[in-house]
């Protein structure tokens, strides 16, 4: 009697550890399609999970091609080269495939040698059991999951419920990797329109005031007036150079951001020498390129670079530009200043232009401080302090 109630507690024992495992390896695979955006990196470590919990297996993942006619080969584990290349491409009008998405739920082959559709797979790989699940979202059909094993580790109602579970969690990420992707298309879109309005809007602006003062230039040289013929020159040489500036900023605009894939000092360096550099303004850059920041601060302060060098470039006609991104303690300063024509701190408040609002909310959302000076006639000076140990306490603040 001893003895049968000691084998009892030994199986209670085995299937509590089992069922834990099953439960860590479940939340681990939940939690990758809340942590990891890249589509492929997460289908890998949830197949990886998946096998976790059915020891002893192998699987595959296969998504359906644009045209629908095609499924092809996402992620695998634990398969042979030559099992591999006949999976790498599915027809979607194969058996198998058809069986599965019209059932839309699990399909289970308890012989696969017995079964004409699956017996070569079978023989290649040494697999007893098939079992395949559509991966879905609502009415959408994204692909399949496939499992291979022998009996000993498949077939259980509690794992073919986790299959499905997991199946449709795949799905629903799949989903929001393709929504994020339009988001993100709509939005390169929507930026690419406005630049391109802004370039139109400036260089017709500019053109104009070029033919205006050249044809002011002509009449003034047929009366003798050279006084106000230089003048003119002299407008139409200077409005030139603006212009060759503001068009090189919004070329410069048009690249994707950097900061995220070359660091933040790299990319501030990289914006002077594009656009300040080749538009012949003097700058002095110095910072501490050893600086390793929360990538929310990086985000904040490029931001706060980006536009308080647009205005120097667009508003100051500034000719020297200096940039300083030092650590401060618990702090990181960024102070930029130019030369250039100032303005008026209170009225540039009030009617919401340079930029300024959006400068302030950043740094306000890392507790940050911002202090402006500016005169003018005497240039300007932009300084923002950040507690470095902001971020982490504002975790949602977008970068």
């Amino acid at each position: 009697m001893a003895g049968l109630k000691k084998s009892s507690q030994s199986h209670l024992e085995q299937e509590l550890v089992q069922h834990t495992r099953r439960l860590s390896a479940l939340y681990t695979a939940l939690t990758a399609y809340h942590q990891i955006n890249d589509l492929d990196e997460m289908m890998k470590l949830t197949l990886n999970q998946i096998l976790k919990i059915l020891a002893g297996s192998v699987g595959s993942i296969h998504l359906f091609d644009d045209a629908g006619e095609k499924l092809h080969l996402a992620a695998h584990k634990g398969m042979s080269n030559p099992v591999l290349q006949s999976l790498q491409s599915i027809s979607a009008k194969d058996e198998i495939i058809c069986k599965i998405i019209s059932r839309r739920k699990a399909l289970i082959v308890s012989d696969m040698r017995t079964d004409p559709r699956l017996a070569e797979i079978s023989t290649a790989g040494g697999w007893d059991v098939f079992i395949g699940l559509p991966i879905t979202y609502g009415k959408i059909i994204w692909g399949v999951l496939a499992i291979y094993g022998d009996k000993s580790h498949l077939e259980t109602a509690e794992e073919i419920e986790l299959l499905e579970i997991i199946a449709g969690q795949i799905g629903i990420a799949i989903e929001n990797s393709h929504l994020r992707e339009q988001a993100e298309r709509l939005a390169i879109v929507d930026e690419r329109n406005r630049l391109a309005r802004e370039l139109h809007d400036s260089v017709t602006q500019s053109i104009y005031s070029l033919t205006l003062f050249a044809e002011t230039a002509q009449r003034m040289m047929e009366v003798g007036d050279m006084v106000e013929t230089r003048r003119c020159l002299n407008e139409i040489a200077d409005s030139s150079q603006q212009a060759l500036k503001e068009m090189r900023l919004l070329v410069y605009k048009l690249r994707p951001s950097t900061y995220k894939d070359i660091g933040l000092t790299n990319s501030i360096e990289q914006r002077l020498r594009a656009v300040e550099g080749r538009s012949g303004i003097n700058f002095d850059f110095q910072a501490d390129k050893t600086l390793l920041l929360h990538p929310k601060i990086e985000g904040a302060l490029y931001s706060v670079a980006v536009e308080a060098l647009n205005n120097a470039l667009k508003h100051a006609r500034a000719d020297r530009i200096r940039v300083a991104l030092v650590s401060e303690g618990n702090f990181i300063s960024l102070e930029i200043s130019d030369n250039g024509k100032g303005f008026d701190l209170d009225q540039a408040r009030e009617s919401g232009g340079l930029g300024l609002t959006s400068i302030q909310e950043r740094v306000a959302d890392l507790q940050g401080e911002i202090q402006i000076n500016s005169i003018p006639g005497e240039g300007s000076t932009i300084r923002v302090r950040i507690p470095i140990s902001g971020a982490e306490d504002n975790p949602d603040q977008a970068a």
